[in-house]
């Protein structure tokens, strides 16, 4: 019987065990990478709630969500970011409707380039300065900012285009220089790519060619 009820103590104590390190693993106690929790779980209501504030002034839209699929549940912020908490106060053009604008869109750094909601002259070069929630803001799209802005329901997605031709200008460059006879190889050299600050980066591929592949394709 003493052997019984220590094999069952025993029993017990693994289970409490591997209950606290499940606890703690999903809380990231042990340095585990954790994936960018999904929004295909949330409920309309939450959705709408994270649009109500945008809604007061962005009244006319094709689709709230941008998706073509209408079983999607996304909020504004969800993709933009940005306080959908403020909502319009007086009219158009009113010292309360451009506070509550103010409070409710990110701000730039910069804001004698982004006067308007149009995009200024060399927008490119100009989001580099900018923050990354100010990036996600105008663009969610934008490479740096999909992986936040994008990447809860596509991970796959944002991870593969990350490292396609779509993030660097490596293939224009290199296809000019090496066809033109300015450099001698195909592996590129020339071409630019940032990081989510704006700060310049190396991409390389990984694995990388072999000396093959990079002669026949």
């Amino acid at each position: 019987m003493q052997q019984g009820r220590l094999s069952r103590r025993a029993v017990a104590l693994i289970e409490v065990a591997c209950v606290a390190m499940l606890a703690l693993a999903a809380r990231g106690r042990f340095g585990f990478a954790q994936a960018p929790a999904t929004l295909s779980s949330q409920s309309q209501e939450d959705a709408d709630r994270k649009s109500a504030g945008c809604l007061s002034c962005h009244t006319q839209t094709d689709q709230r969500t941008m998706h073509r699929s209408t079983s999607v549940r996304l909020g504004c912020i969800d993709c933009h970011g940005g306080n959908a908490s403020v909502k319009a106060a007086g009219g158009a053009g009113s010292p309360g409707y451009r506070e509550a604008m103010r409070q409710a869109h990110v701000q730039p750094k910069r804001p004698e380039v982004w006067k308007t909601a149009a995009n200024p002259e060399r927008s490119y070069t100009a989001l580099l300065d900018e923050s990354l929630d100010f990036v996600r803001f105008v663009n969610p799209g934008d490479l740096r900012a999909a992986p936040i802005a994008c990447g809860p329901c596509h991970a796959q997605e944002v991870r593969s285009v990350s490292k396609s031709l779509m993030t660097h200008g490596a293939f224009l460059y290199e296809a000019a220089t090496y066809n033109n006879g300015v450099l001698p190889g195909k592996d590129a050299i020339l071409g630019e790519s940032c990081d989510a600050d704006g700060e310049p980066r190396m991409v390389k591929a990984v694995p990388p060619p072999t000396p093959e592949e990079t002669r026949d394709k």
